[in-house]
């Protein structure tokens, strides 16, 4: 069963669509009969825009963030300045941390190293400032925990 179209001149669509703010239809006269201007003006009512897709660069920025693998590149490059900055030696029993605030948070695998580290710290930090100075490292916190 086909369903009846509404007798609707092109000025009550041009009307109804200026009030809704939609595009307005064409002046009237233009369409053979009241049927071609209803489905003109249901035509131009019923779409809806669809927004352009995002670009690809962007999607992938917003992956690598959310995903962190930006910080796993960071991560591997901050380890190696900690490995040249205090020693094969002194790296063996570290782990470097997070970066928060300028602050360089340094696990250490027991008291005694925390205690050695304190002491060599400003040699270590100048070191390490020299190697990343974009990371703006300003103080280095060593902490106990475990070395994985």
């Amino acid at each position: 069963m086909a369903k009846k179209l509404t007798s609707r001149t092109a000025s009550e669509g041009a009307r109804r669509a200026k009030v809704a703010g939609r595009r307005i239809d064409p002046p009237p006269g233009q369409f053979a009969s009241d049927e071609e201007a209803c489905a003109y003006d249901d035509f131009y009512r019923k779409q809806r825009h669809i927004p352009p897709p995002p670009r690809m660069a962007e999607l992938v920025s917003k992956l690598l963030t959310k995903r962190g693998y930006a910080n796993v590149q960071q991560k591997m490059e901050l380890t190696d300045v900690w490995n040249k900055a205090a020693g094969t030696l002194i790296a063996k029993h570290t782990r470097p941390g997070k970066v928060t605030r300028g602050t360089w948070e340094i696990v250490v695998r027991n008291s005694s190293l925390l205690q050695e580290l304190s002491f060599q710290q400003t040699t270590i930090l100048r070191a390490v400032q020299q190697a990343v100075p974009d990371q703006k490292i300003q103080k280095l916190k060593f902490k106990v925990g475990p070395i994985e």
